[in-house]
């Protein structure tokens, strides 16, 4: 697990937390792509919550997660 914490933090460091603004669809691209895998990390983390935690902790305020997102329900089955 350490690891994927490991990965996950280094994942939500670099990522463009306002790519969704980008006026190039290359920005826009390379920002959903990079979600998506931080999505991916925290669903397969051994200890899903504390992926949670960590993600809240790196992001902006206006980017925190719940353990209710659903896409963090649909995934994890």
């Amino acid at each position: 697990m350490a690891n994927n914490i490991k990965e996950l933090r280094e994942a939500l460091e670099h990522h463009d937390w306002y790519y969704n603004y980008a006026d190039d669809f290359r920005w826009y691209k390379a920002g959903q792509e990079s979600m998506n895998e931080i999505h991916r990390l925290i669903v397969q983390s051994d200890d899903v919550e504390e992926a949670v935690k960590l993600h809240n902790e790196v992001c902006p305020e206006n980017h925190q997660i719940s353990m209710d997102a659903e896409w963090l329900k649909v995934e994890s089955k």
